[in-house]
């Protein structure tokens, strides 16, 4: 669970670890994690995001993976039946969800790709008082 990026450069200085798994939500942000995952891949070391929160978070995970070449795996926050992709991605206008071969798509829209499901998250929206 390291959260700073100065403790996992000092881990990768030290060869302390083989796979660096910070999640972009959790940890470092898109642009930390990014650079992390460079000095990772450059001393021949997995980088694979550590993707435990919801569906806005694993895309985000996903495309800094995609991004720099990451993997060879990607962490898919899946654990029925109470942590499904219909409740993990309850924000989403649909879930995120494997292909057949086991593979998520990144998709072409712009930014992360999102769809939200106003919806759904308007339930949370706070009302603003006057």
């Amino acid at each position: 669970m390291a959260r700073g990026f100065d403790e996992l450069r000092r881990a990768l200085d030290h060869d302390a670890l083989d796979v660096l798994q910070p999640d972009v939500v959790l940890a470092l942000g898109i642009s930390g994690a990014r650079t992390i995952a460079d000095l990772a891949l450059r001393r021949n070391r997995w980088f694979t995001p550590h993707t435990w929160t919801n569906g806005i978070g694993l895309l985000a995970n996903l495309h800094v993976s995609c991004g720099v070449g990451g993997g060879p795996f990607l962490e898919y926050p899946y654990d029925p039946p109470g942590w499904t992709p219909e409740r993990r991605d309850f924000m989403l206008a649909q879930p995120v969800r494997i292909d057949p071969d086991g593979c998520l798509a990144i998709g072409d829209a712009p930014g992360l790709g999102i769809d939200l499901d106003e919806d759904a998250i308007s339930h949370y929206a706070r009302q603003a008082t006057a």
